[in-house]
């Protein structure tokens, strides 16, 4: 844990320390990690809260607040990223249905006048 956030000293990253799961048979010890990310955390404080006796009806400085949340309004949506045995399967598949679905679109395009019976146009001369 010491070790990530000594990391913090990188300017390009943030390392941020995961408690994970209990350890099992110990009741206080958990495993964590330590994340390495592209995010980065900064402060956005503006001038006027700064300020002692600012009057806040000059609107010299922005005085935006972020607004309350309910506990239960944030969620994560995880997406797996599959095996690469599994993407090349799925690009093999495509390709397979591809090479299939090629001569049949054309023997279907070709014989499409068999295969929905098409017919000649109504003669208006023969309605009489």
């Amino acid at each position: 844990q010491g070790a990530c956030v000594l990391r913090g000293a990188d300017q390009r990253f943030s390392y941020t320390w995961m408690e994970g799961p209990l350890v099992a048979g110990q009741t206080n010890k958990r495993e964590g990690w330590c994340v390495k990310s592209l995010t980065q955390y900064t402060r956005a404080d503006s001038p006027a809260f700064e300020i002692d006796g600012y009057d806040m009806l000059s609107q010299e400085y922005s005085t935006w607040t972020e607004s309350r949340w309910q506990a239960d309004a944030i969620s994560v949506r995880v997406f797996l990223m599959p095996s690469q045995q599994f993407q090349l399967l799925t690009l093999c598949v495509g390709l397979a249905m591809l090479l299939v679905s090629l001569p049949l679109a054309y023997c279907a395009h070709g014989s499409a006048d068999v295969i929905f019976h098409a017919s000649a146009p109504d003669d208006p001369a023969s309605r009489s």
